[in-house]
């Protein structure tokens, strides 16, 4: 996977993403709520390219509507400069647990 522009992805985003040696991304609301992103690739149906994203935050954090916006830059970012993740133009198939923080995205 290619290295994601953090200064595009701020150019976008109302909050300034990070990322750390792990990869995964971290930016911190105005409320000071801690908020990280991952995208991991998953070789269960494909060897390669295709990826779940994963947002972990405190399930109780007010609603923010600056955090989608920090998010959409992000994954925008990534899939522009992702050569190796699949695309096809069709609606992704989204699965999310109502107890869980994290959110799986596969585009068939």
């Amino acid at each position: 996977m290619d290295l994601i522009s953090l200064s595009a992805v701020n150019a976008k985003s109302p909050y300034k993403i990070d990322s750390d040696q792990s990869g995964s991304f971290f930016f911190v609301t105005d409320k000071q709520r801690p908020y990280h992103v991952a995208f991991i690739e998953d070789s269960l149906f494909y060897e390669h390219g295709i990826y779940q994203y994963c947002l972990d935050t405190d399930m109780h954090a007010e609603a923010d509507g600056h955090v989608y916006e920090a998010v959409v830059a992000l994954m925008e970012e990534f899939f522009k400069s992702s050569a190796m993740v699949r695309t096809r133009p069709a609606f992704p198939s989204v699965w999310s647990r109502s107890n869980s923080s994290v959110t799986s995205v596969f585009f068939p």
